[in-house]
Formats: C-alpha cells, sequence, structure tokens
C-alpha cells in the first residue's frame, strides 16, 4: 500500500510547532464552542487561516509571536532557567518524527471497508505492537490509529509520534517490516527544512464522509485522525500548490490549520518483497550499530496475539 501521511510528534502533550502554530491556538481550542463564534470572529479565523499559509503572513505572525514569547519569558523569575529549557524544546522538536503506516495489505478497499477495519483484529494488533515497540523505544510515544486516503482508495492506517528521528526510522521499519508494507512515511521536524506537515483540525466524532470531502477539494493524500473531540487531518506538503485547497475545506468546518516544517522521508518499493529487502538491511545496519535487537521479537507469538481481545481501536 501506499503510505498514509499522518505522522504527528509532541513533546510532554504538546505538538512541536513553529511559534505560529501555537499563537493560532485559542484558548478554547478543544473546546467545541470556540467554533460557534460569531461571524466577525470567523471571519478573524478565515483570515488567520489565510495568512498562515502565506511566507508573508508565517513571517508576521513569528515576528508578533516573538515579542510575546519575550515578554512572557521577562516575566518569569528565573529567566535564565526558562531561556535553558525553552532552548531545550526547541531542539527536542527539531528531532522528532511522525510515522505513517498501515497494516493493510488489500487494494483499493472502499470509505466504508476502510472505516469498518478500524475495530478489526488486523488494526487492533498492529496498534497494539506499534505501543509495544515504541514503549521500548522512546520516552512518550503516542500511537493512534485512523484512516490513510490516497489516489482514490483509503485503507485504516496509524500515527505514531514522540520518537526521536533515528529511533523513529528503525521503528517505523520494524513495523513496516512486521506487517510486510510496501511503503513507509517518516515526517522528520526540522526548522530548517522545506517540507511542511499541516494539520487541519475541527470538531466531529464520527470518520464517515471525510475522505469524500478531502476528495471534493483535491485533497487525495493524508491521514485523517480523531484526537479526543477533534478530526484532524494530516497533509504533507512538498510545495504550496494544495494551499488553497485546504484553505477551502478548513473553511467549511471553521477548522484551524497548523503547520510543521521538516522532511518527509518515503521508504520502501512498490515490489513487496523487495521492501521487505529494504527494511531488513535497513534494520539489520542500525541494530549493528545501536544496543538495540527489536527485529527478533517480530516473529515471536506474544507479538501475534497482542489485540486479541476486543478494543478500542482508536
Amino acid at each position: 500500500m501506499n503510505p498514509n501521511l499522518s505522522f504527528v510528534t509532541s513533546f510532554l502533550g504538546y505538538p512541536c510547532c513553529k511559534v505560529s502554530d501555537i499563537r493560532l491556538k485559542p484558548p478554547s481550542y478543544t473546546d467545541s464552542k470556540h467554533f460557534s463564534a460569531s461571524s466577525s470572529s470567523r471571519a478573524a479565523l478565515k483570515a488567520q487561516n489565510a495568512g498562515l499559509l502565506t511566507p508573508a503572513g508565517r513571517s508576521s505572525a513569528q515576528q508578533t509571536n516573538a515579542l510575546n514569547v519575550m515578554f512572557s519569558i521577562a516575566a518569569i523569575t528565573l529567566p535564565r532557567y526558562a531561556l535553558v529549557l525553552g532552548l531545550l524544546l526547541a531542539h527536542v522538536c527539531s528531532a522528532q518524527s511522525y510515522i505513517f503506516e498501515s497494516p493493510n495489505t488489500r487494494e483499493h478497499m472502499s470509505d466504508e471497508s476502510a472505516v469498518q477495519s478500524l475495530d478489526s483484529y488486523e488494526q487492533r494488533n498492529f496498534l497494539a505492537v506499534a505501543r509495544y515497540l515504541a514503549g521500548r523505544l522512546c520516552a512518550h510515544p503516542t500511537v493512534e490509529g485512523g484512516l490513510g486516503i490516497f489516489s482514490g482508495s483509503t485503507e485504516n492506517t496509524a500515527m505514531v509520534r514522540g520518537c526521536p528521528a533515528s529511533q523513529g526510522r528503525y521503528l517505523g521499519e520494524l513495523l513496516a517490516r512486521y506487517a510486510h508494507q510496501e511503503w513507509l512515511l517518516i515526517f522528520s521536524a526540522n526548522p530548517n527544512e522545506r517540507g511542511r506537515l499541516v494539520i487541519v483540525s475541527f470538531p466531529g466524532d464520527q470518520f464517515t464522509g471525510i475522505p469524500a470531502e478531502m476528495r471534493s477539494f483535491g485533497l487525495t493524500a493524508g491521514t485523517v485522525l480523531m484526537e479526543g473531540k477533534l478530526i484532524k487531518i494530516y497533509l504533507w506538503e512538498a510545495d504550496h500548490a494544495q494551499d488553497e485547497a485546504i484553505r477551502s475545506l478548513a473553511a467549511t468546518h471553521q477548522a484551524i490549520i497548523e503547520e510543521i516544517t521538516g522532511k518527509a522521508t518515503l521508504i520502501g518499493s512498490n515490489a513487496r518483497a523487495q521492501a521487505q529487502s529494504i527494511f531488513d538491511q535497513d534494520i539489520a545496519t542500525y541494530e549493528r550499530r545501536h544496543r538495540w535487537k527489536l527485529s527478533v521479537l517480530l516473529w515471536i507469538r506474544r507479538l501475534r496475539d497482542l489485540g486479541v481481545e476486543k478494543s478500542r481501536s482508536m
């Protein structure tokens, strides 16, 4: 299957994003009441979202928020410690990765079949194995299930966040090998790169209709997750060609738009056997250089039995 564009990383529960992204989150961000604001508030939100997807808008927002951050730090009793913490967090954010991949090996699934697969043993097992392996490698990993949309098809998928870039790639390839996948996508947050992970967030409690709506706006690839009371659509963009389509989708739902700058790496092959060989070689190389030897766990019965008991897949 083609990879799904659904990675998110976080540190201490907050997304690693630019200053302008943080400012876009109002105090009532997770409250659905925020999205029923007055028409003037909605117009302001639309203008804010439009500005974020333009270089000038991002630059202006960063300058304004830089001043806000400076004044906030100045108000802290121990400014020197705050500055050190800020630099530490910036370094951690820049090293984080978002892992997107699916356990599905079927071709051309319908939207309805993909939604039904979210409660399948295949999905539950994959999420459980991802949590097990991520817990061995990363300090604060988060694994979530959702839908991956690509080229007119949809499938059940997963996103892993909270792992440093080097461990993230190793973990992603372990999971791709476990599920016999063709492709894996890893997005590594880095302010010096030109790629973007765009996140569109709005209130919602079901996936039904979201993939079709994305396609109606010309957005044919992305990952849809449900986080709390929010629907979040993750879109990897190499350039700004899809910006207008993203703004239009966001305007339909009075949504918030966030951006994370970084680099996306696509690993694998359209030939499944060749993809497995690529993953095997990369995993072996990593394990020769590090103390981790998690590949020996991939075929044990314990992992295959994870998720047998029915549980929430998201």
